[in-house]
């Protein structure tokens, strides 16, 4: 029951970061997908990262299954790859979905080499 609360209480720092990033990206006149796509991208690197700093129980379910699963919102990606796909074509969703899966993976090397230099 402890693990559940910490994994709660993580999802509810990330989804209010999420939230906030949204605010950042619409308030600099960026288009919404943008925050998705950002995000994703710095969720992954976090998430190499806490993978690469070989964190354990509690601490890597606050972060990793809390906070970066309340970040990052894959769920957003495939909703903006639909609207671009509506409004722009098919390849511009395309584009879209391979560079936040492209980008995100990579991130996710980084961040885990990162932290692997920081041990």
């Amino acid at each position: 029951m402890q693990a559940a609360l910490w994994v709660s209480l993580g999802g509810a720092l990330g989804t209010l970061g999420r939230y906030l990033a949204g605010l950042a990206v619409a308030g600099a006149g960026g288009p919404p997908w943008g925050a998705t796509l950002a995000v994703n991208v710095l969720g992954a690197f976090a998430m190499g990262a806490v993978a690469g700093s070989g964190a354990a129980g509690t601490p890597r379910l606050f972060l990793a299954t809390g906070v970066l699963g309340g970040f990052t919102t894959f769920s957003a990606l495939t909703l903006d790859a639909a609207t671009l796909g509506e409004a722009g074509g098919a390849l511009r969703a395309a584009a879209y979905v391979g560079a936040s899966a492209g980008l995100g993976v990579g991130a996710f090397a980084l961040g885990r080499l990162a932290a692997r230099g920081l041990a």
